[in-house]
């Protein structure tokens, strides 16, 4: 497995974490930490295919799903192709972002 991604994310803000550049694609894992220690925060994560630059509800796989606070949510084995894209937009700071994965 490989890191091919993280970030410390930005409140309200649909922010660009990871582009599959790879000709055959790559299966990723999306593991998603808040820090916060007193606030749970929703969460969502959209998968944007290539070619579409902005994300739109259509493809959320997660919509505002709340996170207690020092609690992870992931998601496995998410296959994308060459030049699709996840966002991810939390409602408060404080919350990371890694994206790991294998090259198919």
């Amino acid at each position: 497995m490989t890191i091919f991604a993280q970030a410390d994310l930005p409140a309200a803000t649909n922010t660009l974490v990871f582009t599959s550049a790879d000709a055959l694609g790559d299966t990723v894992n999306i593991m998603l930490c808040n820090r916060n220690a007193n606030t749970t925060v929703p969460v969502t994560v959209y998968l944007v295919p290539s070619g579409t630059s902005s994300p739109s509800p259509q493809h959320a796989i997660e919509f505002n799903n709340p996170i207690d606070p020092t609690q992870p949510l992931e998601r496995t084995g998410i296959m994308l192709g060459v030049g699709d894209q996840i966002f991810v937009n939390p409602a408060a700071t404080g919350v990371s972002v890694t994206i790991q994965g294998a090259k198919i």
